[in-house]
């Protein structure tokens, strides 16, 4: 930039791939001189990162008083807005007077809506319901992770917890709120005892414990109410901080002695002892790495981790207090107790070293140097013993050194090291130091007088004070909280408890839409609450895995048919619970059970473009994507049975095949389909008849007839009800060795009651077990046993509790349990898709919790090739699948047995299939035919042979003859 040749090579704008430009780098680390710098050449200084952000907002978040007050000189906005609508008036932390001052000076701070703490207005709680607990507890405490993007994220799990206890308490019952508070605090509780060797964890939790021990004691009611959680919470926050100091001590204790005794500041010293043999050996000067900075760096850091986490001021001091004492203590004691310690060089350079940490002392303005008094005490001792010759001016020395014990004075004197030249002390002084701590022992052995309880224990407090040669470095100073009571000293300000709205984007709320009410049935309630279940399970596995990045799953759960009758009413009801779940913020929709009622809030969510997906609801109707835009479900459509149909023929060698089929959309795609499909197979439909869905015997019998007479032999059947009509191909004599019936469904139990009710009614009998043998039924596969995926779905299933999710606790499942898991796993996965493809994925998250996605979740989206329990999840344009998973069953002597098994498009026959006759010998696909193949004996061929023979006798004369008379006038004309 000096230079003018090499100033237009320069780019003082250019930005990196978070869109931070130099000025913004500046600004966020606090780099005066290089933003005026940057200021003065006319960079911009209302730019904007990825996320929004400028200068402005990077400067105000970090403190940097400065750089704010520079920038605002600048011309910098106040009024930009990031893209989670935040302000730089959003950043101020509320505690910094001077960021404060320095803003209200260029623009008078926005006022906030004051918050009441004597009662609850509806927009200072945090409405939650029961079904939620988990989600918000996994998210502020179980699931939080360090560090957090800024510093007003700091109090984010109090201010939920408060929030969410003051809605419970106002708006609900006390038992709500205790159980709330009991689940959060062992939360808490958990966390802390996993992470006693995280100083970040702690902290932050040190902090936000004693945050919400403020906001309750702040509330007026909710100080009343919570008065045994505000113990727990006083327990815990103590415990976090005896963890905190412990792993402190720890990691000082670690490079206590080689920073503080060994490191020596004067190098080139070269001090011989007398009487040490060591002195005629060279010792290698070893460059030691650690030194006092090692320990002013660690208590730095640890100081910056108490304030980086808004840690109170109180506790801050205490944490450092405590440090400072177990420093002392063990300095104290190593150099007693270490005889190399005990001479006049070393002690002077510990005193340089401990210079050190007196110095980073007053630049903290901390009131901690008393605790290293005992060690600067012995420390002059050390140096200026040789020289106390004089008895009487020993005693006048060690007289001001109030702080050391006769015992302790003894130690140093006996076992002090001289140097080589060094006078000794007089034997008199020596034993007069024996005397003292002899006397001292006595005077304290000595018995004393009948006294009261508590002088007793004073007196042998003190005892083991003066007799102590070592100090207690293990023992815990008193520590107290601080309080709302200004006159304490210590007064605890609460700021106003707020959830970012950043926070309130990653709670991403789905829909589940089932009957919860209805418990009447077994099947629907298996179905519904074993699906609930297996969804929640999934959410689990999505939250923890982190799968859609900055999002957190919420769940929703909405009774879809609260009214149990079958009026117009019940249509109402059901559609106002799709309408009021949809209203409440979901980004997506999970149920429903029947397909009736799934069209009604596919309806609904498709207007509002919101994707739905459905575990059960397999309507071939909720495929026209004119009305159900945005729906798609994890359970195939019946007309998939068609392929597994015709690959069944295949590996059977049957080439023709009928389709009988009802005159509904099923039916109807379903012959379609197997016209397609067989195409591609080379095997031939030789005749399609519908039947209509009124289902008239006439009509039955006529489609039956016209089908059969075609020669069709082998007939798939997609025709409702299946039992009628295999009653009434009995009835006509089509039930026998030469047909072979493919049917749609499982029809066992159908076909049973029918056959008992036909039996009751009819003097003519049907035998099941031999009438009936040899149908083949497909139906869907649930249970995929020996499939990996599926496997591992059961291993966690077994492992949930069953009071918590209903019909899971065992290695197997009801009913759809592992459909409802694949539709939570593939909505989200659809999420992270879209998400992950953004260009600006915070943007990108408010736009899915705003419901402003549109036409980026429609149903080819969700096309994310997920293979879960149920098999590969692939999608058509329709939101189908192209895939399923089926069984083929055979009637063998009346029982069902599984004769093949269908995963991913690909069918396995695992046992031999029987047919009518009882015997595996496979059917023709068409009536059999005679070849005419006469030999030269027989008289057909007599009789052939003669009239070829005349046949060709003929037209050899009759070319003769024209070619004799060809010039004749006759043949001419002709």
């Amino acid at each position: 930039m000096v230079h003018e040749r090499t100033r237009g090579f320069v780019q003082l704008d250019a930005v990196d791939n978070e869109d931070w430009s130099p000025l913004m780098y500046a600004s966020c680390f606090g780099k005066s001189s290089v933003a005026r710098y940057l200021l003065d050449l006319g960079v911009k200084i209302n730019a904007q990162d990825k996320l929004g952000w400028t200068c402005l907002m990077w400067a105000v978040t970090n403190d940097h008083c400065d750089m704010v007050e520079m920038l605002l000189e600048y011309n910098a906005s106040f009024d930009i807005i990031s893209l989670n609508g935040t302000s730089a008036y959003d950043l101020v932390n509320p505690a910094n007077d001077r960021m404060m001052h320095i803003l209200s000076l260029y623009r008078p701070l926005p006022t906030k809506a004051q918050f009441i703490w004597n009662r609850c207005l509806p927009d200072q709680m945090f409405v939650f319901s029961d079904n939620q607990i988990d989600t918000i507890l996994n998210t502020t405490i179980s699931q939080f992770k360090l560090p957090i993007k800024s510093r007003s994220e700091v109090h984010v799990p109090a201010n939920i917890i408060f929030l969410s206890a003051r809605y419970a308490h106002y708006y609900t019952t006390k038992e709500a709120m205790d159980h709330f508070l009991n689940q959060a605090l062992q939360r808490t509780q958990d966390v802390i005892q996993a992470h006693t060797q995280d100083v970040h964890t702690l902290a932050f939790w040190i902090s936000n414990l004693s945050q919400l021990l403020c906001y309750l004691k702040k509330d007026s009611q909710l100080l009343i109410k919570s008065g045994k959680h505000q113990i727990h919470i006083t327990e815990l926050i103590s415990e976090a901080y005896t963890c905190l100091v412990q792993d402190s001590q720890r990691r000082l204790d670690h490079i206590l002695e080689p920073a503080m005794l060994d490191f020596e500041p004067l190098e080139g010293i070269d001090i011989q002892f007398a009487h040490d043999w060591q002195r005629f050996f060279r010792r290698s000067s070893v460059s030691l790495e650690l030194s006092p900075s090692s320990v002013t760096h660690l208590l730095t850091s640890i100081l910056y981790v108490l304030q980086s986490y808004k840690v109170h001021q109180t506790i801050t001091t205490q944490v450092l207090s405590q440090l400072f004492y177990f420093f002392s203590c063990e300095l104290f004691n190593r150099i007693l107790i270490n005889k190399r310690f005990l001479c006049r060089s070393r002690a002077l350079q510990i005193r340089m070293n401990l210079s050190v940490i007196e110095e980073w002392i007053r630049q903290q303005a901390l009131p901690f140097e008393s605790f290293l008094t005992p060690v600067v005490q012995m420390i002059q001792l050390l140096q200026c013993v040789s020289q106390l010759v004089d008895l009487m001016d020993f005693i006048n020395t060690i007289n001001t050194f109030d702080l050391l014990n006769s015992v302790q004075i003894k130690r140093l004197i006996l076992q002090y090291r001289y140097e080589v030249n060094e006078c000794r002390l007089p034997d008199e002084i020596e034993k007069y130091t024996m005397q003292i701590a002899e006397d001292t022992l006595k005077q304290y052995s000595t018995p004393r007088p009948k006294s009261s309880l508590g002088l007793f224990y004073k007196k042998n407090q003190s005892q083991e004070v003066g007799l102590a040669e070592t100090k207690d470095s293990t023992y815990l100073l008193p520590f107290s909280l601080p309080s709302l009571d200004s006159s304490t000293g210590g007064k605890l300000e609460c700021t106003t408890p707020v959830i970012p709205e950043d926070w309130l984007i990653r709670l991403d709320q789905i829909g589940v839409l089932l009957p919860f009410s209805q418990k009447n049935d077994n099947l629907t309630a298996k179905i519904v609450w074993g699906g609930s279940s297996a969804i929640r399970m999934a959410v689990n596995d999505i939250n923890q895995q982190q799968m859609i990045p900055g999002a957190y799953i919420t769940l929703i759960e909405k009774d879809s048919f609260p009214d149990a009758s079958l009026t117009q009413m019940s249509v109402t009801n059901a559609v106002y619970s799709s309408v009021t779940l949809l209203q409440q913020g979901v980004v997506g929709v999970i149920g429903d059970i029947s397909s009736s009622w799934t069209s009604l809030s596919a309806l609904i969510s498709s207007t509002l473009e919101i994707p739905q997906c459905s575990f059960t609801a397999n309507a071939v109707a909720l495929s026209d994507k004119t009305q159900y835009k945005y729906f798609f479900r994890t359970i195939p459509t019946q007309v998939l049975i068609a392929d597994v149909m015709l690959e069944f023929a295949s590996k059977e060698g049957w080439k023709k095949l009928g389709v009988l089929y009802t005159d509904d959309p099923l039916g109807q795609q379903f012959y379609q389909r197997a016209i397609i499909q067989a195409g591609t197979m080379d095997i031939h439909i030789t005749q399609y008849q519908s039947i209509p869905s009124t289902e008239q015997s006439e009509s039955l019998n006529s489609a039956l007839t016209n089908l059969t007479s075609s020669g069709a032999r082998i007939i798939m059947v997609a025709a409702t009800p299946t039992s009628k009509i295999i009653l009434q191909a009995k009835e006509l004599g089509l039930m026998n060795e030469n047909y072979v019936w493919l049917l749609m469904g499982d029809s066992e139990d159908s076909l049973k009651t029918d056959v008992e009710a036909y039996n009751q009614n009819y003097s003519t009998k049907i035998d099941y077990a031999k009438d009936f043998q040899g149908l083949f039924m497909f139906d869907n596969w649930l249970s995929l046993y020996g499939y990996p995926p599926f496997e591992s779905f059961l291993d966690q299933w077994a492992t949930l509790d069953p009071e918590v999710y209903p019909f899971s606790g065992y290695r197997n499942i009801s009913y759809y349990e592992g459909l409802a898991y694949s539709c939570m796993m593939v909505m989200a996965k659809g999420y992270q898709k879209v998400i992950a493809n953004s260009n600006n994925q915070t943007l990108q998250l408010q736009k899915l919790a705003s419901g402003a996605l549109g036409d980026e979740l429609l149903p080819p989206v969700f096309n994310v090739n997920y293979v879960g329990p149920e098999g590969p999840m692939t999608y058509d344009s329709n939101g189908d699948l192209t895939t399923g998973n089926y069984l083929v069953y055979n009637l063998q002597h009346g029982n069902k047995v599984t004769v093949g098994q269908s995963t991913g498009g690909f069918l396995n026959i695992t046992s031999t299939p029987l047919f009518f006759d009882g015997s595996s010998k496979i059917p023709l696909d068409s009536p059999p035919s005679s070849a005419l193949n006469p030999n030269l004996g027989s008289a057909i061929s007599n009789v052939i042979f003669v009239l070829s023979s005349c046949g060709i006798l003929f037209s050899i004369f009759c070319f003769i003859l024209v070619l004799t008379y060809r010039k004749h006038e006759v043949f001419k004309v002709s």
